[in-house]
């Protein structure tokens, strides 16, 4: 018997955390692989989220809930909630995500048993919204796609960085119980270099995907962008990955893939790369604090 538990960190969710709830306890499960609990950290919540999960959890006695008065961060409360964890794998998935059917779980872990793999990451795909900055994201979102992709596929460097998106993530036992992640953006990365570190087996599951939402706003966008590659751009990240560079060859063959995302996202990025270098080099609150980058998104 292979048993796994979930892990959500969730700040400011009350928007979809109940249907993501009901939809965990509808999957469909092959013989021989048992879910254990769902423990949801509440990291500071402002809104009604905490509300919500304590209602859920009155009715299933599997929901565990954790909370925080204040936000510390989803490195901080992933390691909290994992310690309540102690299952043969462990299934970490953002609180905004919206899952397609009733038997991914069952999917990714068939997958990840079969092949002996210790940290896998699934496909994100945009919920596709028609209107104003919605639309905007939604195309720049498709023409991000077309560059991870590319960069995804390098034949030099396989199953590398840019396949270690981190809204549904597994880990093995083996993997979550050293891992103590650094408090600090990019916990997907993290988990990765932890993996790549200690010799143990990640892959990318590109036929598996989960939907999530957009950004709100152009502002939610540029600080994305930030993290990003403040991320991309420490020296850990460079020393310890050997991962294929954006250039000019990859440009192109993302306009070619998906010219209008691809526009889109350059419309999106180029007042993003702006913030960025401003807030890199020349402004010293955002040089100081370490949530400069995390004040306005999740």
């Amino acid at each position: 018997m292979t048993s796994f538990s979930i892990l959500i960190c969730a700040y400011n969710e009350e928007r979809n955390i109940v249907a993501l709830i009901r939809s965990i306890f509808r999957q469909s499960l092959s013989i021989g692989i048992l879910f254990d609990s769902l423990v949801i950290v509440a990291d500071g919540c402002t809104d009604l989220t905490e509300t919500l999960i304590r209602r859920e959890t009155e009715a299933n006695d599997k929901i565990r809930l954790v909370c925080h008065k204040i936000r510390l961060g989803k490195a901080l409360a992933f390691n909290q909630g994992k310690q309540q964890i102690h299952s043969d794998f462990l299934l970490s998935l953002d609180g905004d995500i919206l899952l397609p059917d009733d038997n991914i779980f069952d999917r990714v872990l068939t997958k990840a048993i079969r092949e002996k793999i210790d940290l896998a990451a699934v496909e994100n795909r945009p919920v596709t919204i028609e209107t104003g900055i919605y639309n905007i994201g939604y195309q720049a979102s498709r023409g991000k796609h077309a560059i991870r992709k590319i960069l995804q596929d390098s034949k030099d460097v396989t199953n590398n960085l840019y396949c270690a998106t981190g809204r549904l993530m597994l880990l093995s036992k083996k993997l979550y119980t050293p891992l103590t992640l650094p408090d600090e953006p990019g916990t997907d990365l993290n988990m990765y270099l932890f993996c790549r570190k200690n010799d143990l087996s990640f892959q990318y599951f590109s036929d598996i995907f989960v939907y999530f939402r957009l950004p709100a706003t152009m502002r939610d966008y540029i600080w994305q962008y930030i993290r990003t590659r403040t991320v991309l751009t420490r020296s850990e990240t460079k020393k310890q990955t050997n991962h294929p560079r954006i250039n000019s060859s990859v440009l192109v063959k993302a306009l070619q893939a998906d010219p209008a995302g691809f526009l889109c996202f350059l419309l999106l990025a180029f007042p993003a790369e702006l913030a960025f270098l401003y807030a890199r080099y020349i402004s010293k609150k955002a040089q100081q604090s370490r949530w400069v980058y995390l004040d306005s998104t999740k």
